[in-house]
């Protein structure tokens, strides 16, 4: 059986935005995801030791994948 690649695009298509609600209290981090002004996903990150900077550049690395994988699935018309 022949193995087919599947491309993964490497730049987020503009309509797609990433923002966060970061705690400085121990409370969970957000990342909320938007295509074209709607909500599409939210991830979060829990747990002591997690810092604000820590948080965010998780939850975009996340976010950037979760994207990614989106884009992939079948489109319906």
């Amino acid at each position: 059986m022949k193995r087919s690649r599947v491309q993964i695009p490497h730049v987020i298509p503009p309509e797609w935005q990433i923002s966060f609600t970061l705690s400085h209290d121990g409370a969970p981090h957000y990342a909320t995801i938007t295509r074209a002004g709607s909500l599409m996903c939210r991830l979060s990150i829990a747990g002591q030791g997690v810092d604000p900077e820590q948080a965010r550049q998780e939850l975009r690395a996340r976010a950037e994948v979760w994207i990614k994988i989106y884009l992939l699935r079948p489109q319906s018309v």
